[in-house]
């Protein structure tokens, strides 16, 4: 059986390009030299970084402090205060309450970054 290239396993988009928009990646491509493809994922991995270990805040800390909040309102307020500072980095996560085995948590969860 003949093995799969590592390619085929990897997400694919289908994009429509405004006008003239593939000549200027292709351009930008040659310059850089590299492929359309990969001057079209280094825009990208600039626009939508993958998080750093050290961006991403501590979740066990933050789930500390949610849950030393004294009740679901200042819980809520915590939560949206603490998205605000992963919005403000630019990660595309968010932390959302949570239940598990029926103690209260938070998880970081990923979101959709839309303009």
């Amino acid at each position: 059986m003949a093995q799969q290239s590592e390619s085929r396993s990897l997400d694919k988009v289908i994009v429509r390009l405004p006008d003239g928009m593939r000549d200027r990646i292709r351009e930008a491509a040659e310059a850089n030299n590299r492929s359309m493809n990969a001057e079209i994922v280094a825009a990208l991995e600039k626009e939508f970084p993958a998080p750093a270990l050290h961006d991403v805040l501590d979740i066990w800390a933050i789930e500390m402090d949610y849950l030393d909040q004294p009740d679901d309102e200042a819980r809520k307020r915590f939560l949206v205060s603490t998205n605000r500072r992963l919005a403000d980095r630019k990660l595309a996560f968010r932390y959302e309450p949570s239940v598990l085995d029926g103690k209260q948590r938070v998880q970081l969860v990923p979101i959709s970054r839309t303009k």
